[in-house]
This record gives structure tokens, C-alpha cells and sequence, in this order.
């Protein structure tokens, strides 16, 4: 394949979230005849005259004959732009995020294209919001698609192999040859406004220029009306994609492709109740088994996780109950929850449960802080939850993931 040449200062393969890719297509070779290709043709009469050959009629060009027939072949033009099959998944805020596309050319010359993109109206369709410029200032980058699959395997995804795009620079302009592509990503931020399940959707467009004047007006197709027999002329047959009128129709040496970023964000609430656990009032409070059943949401009963049994009055057993909640469809990671008991009560047990990965469970028990009897100035007795993680919902309308932190206390 032939590209333009490199630039300096490429972005690293660190710098992108990249997403998943997909086959954008099945490289089938057109093996087209190469534009400006002489075509010469031949043909021989023989015959007889009363049973006597005579001589034959060709025009093989020997003298006396007739030239050869030559036509040359015209210009295909037909570029085409996919997507990569597979929507990026982004959080809100993300920084440098891509989504991918491949370009080839699909024609029987080699050409310098234009890239450039467009967002599509947000409101309209899918389409919720729309992207920011890309905090290392690239909106394109590309690179060589040397087996022609339509992802970036092997190094061909290297940050050595990538081009950075510049469309006031016509040195950054990819160009390809018959049958050519290259992997194509727009890097873009995420405002934090976004919301999971939000989509962004952005086209790509590549636009065919003669490689001898790449930085002039876009190729165009000679009529077929003037059609000559010894003269290369372009022929347009590329069809119109979804980017808007003007930045891709048909026949118009341009073509286009959708790709969107979709939004998938954690959607987090914490509630905290407290209830009488024991009320026998014998300054016994039972541990937190590895069994432990979380009892019924607030939300069916106001008062508490469950009716209380007793009063809160001195050596009564308290269970309280935090619940998370992740409403959304991203996991919630790197979790911390810390709960600070009050002088008047003495810790018994905690627990974490619901949790993907359960984090680290520590109390802080310095002097007699966590036992009722705090030393003034000593440090509040806390019940802290490190580095856990609660998952997403599965699907939208799902109920939402709950984990769960529970103390037991007894009252002093």
C-alpha cells in the first residue's frame, strides 16, 4: 500500500479507549484492469476465391495493414467507507475516545482522499448528545490495513504505524492504491453530562482526489457524451452513504459510514436504615454469619429494613443497614464506604454482601473508640468499605444491583 508519510509526535495506543472491533469487510480483491491500461485488439479474415486463398486481411499494423484497435481503460472511482460493526462504550467524561472505521478503495487507481466527519443533529434519532474535541487535539488518526480484513491486528494497530491526520496538510492525506484500506479512528472526549444509554453518532467521509493535485477540487466524472476512445476518464460509481448532502452523495467520488459512541455509566444511590435486631436486652449481639440474608428494602417499610422487635434502649442489639444501589449499566468500581458509630454504642460485626468483589472490611478500634468508652480526642469508631465493586444491570429495565453494608452494635 501506499500512504503518505509519517508525522511526528503520534499518539500511543495508551492514549485511546479503544473499543471492540468488528470485521467492516472481507477483503475480496477487485483485481480491476489498472486505469490508463492500453487495450489492443487484433482480428484475421481468411478466404478463397474460386477454390484459391487469398491473402489474408488483418490489422496486426504490418505494412500494408491497418493499426490494432486500442482503447484505454477509464478510471473507476469508488471509495468505500464502514464502520467497524461494534459501537464504542464509553463512561461520562471520558477523554480520547474512538470509534473505528475502515476506508478502501475499491477503484482501479490509486488516490489521495480527504477525511473529514460530521455529527449527526442531536435529538434526531439514537443520536442524545454530542462530542467534544479530544484532549490531545487529534480528531483522526489512521493506519495501514495491510491484509485488508478491516481491523487493526498483528502491528498494524502499533502507534509507530499511525498517521495523524491533518486536513490542512495534504501530506497527512492517505493514499491508496487498487484495492487498499486503512483503519480510520475519530478520537473525540465525552462531555460528563452524558447519560448511560445515550448515544452520540458521527459519520465518516472520505472524499477521492487526484493524486497529481490532491489539495485541489475533488475528482469529478467526465461525460459520456465525450466519451474517447484514447483518453483515461473517470467514472464515478460510489454510493451514497448517510453523511449529509454535499459531504457524501452518490456517484460524487465520496463516501460515508456511521459510527457512534454509546454512553454506559453507573447510576448510584445509598440509603441507610437501623432497626432492633435483639431485644432481649442481655448485652448479647450474634456476629454476621457468611449466610447473612438481607431483609426487605426500605421502601416496603418506612419505619426500617423490617419492623422493629424492641425498643433502643440500653444493651438492645441494632443492625444498621446500608444499601447501594446501581441503577445504571456500568460497573461501579473503586467503591469506599465508611460509617462512623457514635460514642453511645459498642461495635459487634460487619458485613459486606452484594458486592462483585467484597473490598476490604476494617474497623478503626484505637484507644476504646469502637467499644462505647472513647477517650476524648481519640478517633471516632469507623466501619469502612474499601475497593469494592458493584455491577451493572444486566439489561435497562432491570431492577436495579444492590450491595449492602451491615453493623451490629449493641447500645450502651
Amino acid at each position: 500500500m501506499t500512504t503518505s508519510k509519517l508525522m511526528k509526535g503520534l499518539l500511543g495506543a495508551s492514549a485511546f479507549v479503544a473499543l471492540s472491533t468488528g470485521t467492516a469487510f472481507a477483503q475480496v480483491p477487485n483485481n480491476f484492469t489498472p486505469a490508463d491500461t492500453d487495450v489492443s485488439n487484433t482480428f484475421t479474415l481468411d478466404y478463397d476465391v474460386g477454390g484459391v486463398e487469398q491473402p489474408p486481411i488483418t490489422n496486426d499494423g504490418n505494412p500494408g495493414n491497418d493499426a490494432p484497435t486500442v482503447f484505454k481503460v477509464d478510471r473507476l472511482v469508488n471509495v468505500t467507507v464502514a464502520s467497524s460493526g461494534v459501537a464504542g462504550t464509553f463512561a461520562p467524561g471520558s477523554t480520547d475516545a474512538v470509534t473505528q472505521f475502515s476506508v478502501r478503495n475499491d477503484g482501479n487507481d490509486s488516490h489521495t482522499y480527504l477525511l473529514d466527519f460530521e455529527e449527526a443533529v442531536s435529538g434526531t434519532g439514537n443520536d442524545n448528545f454530542d462530542t467534544l474535541a479530544s484532549t490531545s487535539g487529534d480528531r483522526i488518526v489512521y493506519y495501514p490495513d495491510t491484509n485488508g480484513n478491516g481491523v487493526l491486528d498483528g502491528t498494524e494497530g502499533d502507534a509507530a504505524n499511525a498517521v495523524d491526520y491533518d486536513p490542512a496538510d495534504d501530506t497527512t492525506w492517505p493514499v491508496l492504491g487498487a484495492d487498499d484500506s486503512i483503519i480510520v479512528r475519530v478520537v473525540r472526549n465525552i462531555p460528563a453530562s452524558a447519560a448511560d444509554g445515550e448515544e452520540a453518532i458521527i459519520y465518516l467521509y472520505a472524499d477521492t482526489r487526484d493524486s497529481a493535485d490532491p489539495s485541489g477540487t475533488p475528482i469529478i466524472a467526465d461525460p459520456i457524451a465525450g466519451n474517447e476512445t484514447n483518453v483515461t476518464e473517470n467514472v464515478l460509481i460510489d454510493a451514497d452513504g448517510p453523511a449529509g448532502t454535499g459531504n457524501d452523495d452518490d456517484t460524487d467520488g465520496a463516501h460515508s459510514a456511521q459510527g457512534a459512541y454509546v454512553i454506559v455509566a453507573a447510576d448510584i444511590t445509598a440509603t441507610k436504615d437501623v432497626f432492633v435486631f435483639d431485644a432481649d436486652y442481655d448485652g448479647t449481639c450474634d456476629a454476621i454469619g457468611a449466610a447473612y440474608t438481607p431483609p426487605a428494602p426500605s421502601t416496603d417499610a418506612p419505619a426500617g429494613p423490617v419492623p422493629n422487635n424492641g425498643y433502643h434502649r440500653p444493651d438492645a442489639c441494632v443492625e444498621y443497614f446500608i444499601t447501594v444501589r446501581n441503577d445504571g449499566s456500568a460497573d461501579a468500581t473503586d467503591i469506599n464506604l465508611s460509617d462512623i458509630l457514635s460514642e453511645h454504642l459498642i461495635f459487634e460485626s460487619a458485613r459486606a454482601v452484594g458486592f462483585l468483589t467484597g473490598g476490604t472490611l476494617s474497623t478503626i478500634a484505637a484507644d476504646t473508640s469502637c467499644n462505647g468508652d472513647p477517650v476524648v480526642g481519640s478517633p471516632t469508631c469507623n466501619v469502612t468499605l474499601t475497593g469494592a465493586t458493584l455491577a451493572g444491570k444486566a439489561a435497562p429495565g432491570d431492577a436495579p444491583v444492590e450491595g449492602h453494608l451491615v453493623i451490629r452494635a449493641t447500645i450502651k
